[in-house]
């Protein structure tokens, strides 16, 4: 399957594109709201929260690290990872 590029692509202008700022500025005000335990329970909320900025026909891939988990002997951290399917 193969999808069309973004507007923005092909208009450099940006206006056609997301407003990284914004979802950044999304993501770290939800990060410090409150503790979160888990990994995989911040990046649902963060997919949740950005998600809903988006258009239907963008795709999200979001992924959140931990760098430093409480873990004797692991190193480089834990991630997690949530990737939208391509819409058709």
């Amino acid at each position: 399957m193969v999808c069309a590029p973004p507007t923005a692509c092909r208009s450099d202008r940006l206006d056609d594109t997301v407003c990284y700022a914004e979802l950044a500025e999304v993501a770290q005000a939800l990060a410090a709201s409150r503790e979160y335990h888990l990994v995989e329970h911040l990046g649902h909320e963060l997919y949740t929260a950005i998600r809903r900025r988006l258009s239907d026909d963008t795709q999200v891939e979001l992924s959140v690290r931990k760098v430093a988990p409480p873990i004797a002997g692991l190193r480089g951290g834990v991630s997690f990872a949530i990737e939208e399917e391509p819409t058709r």
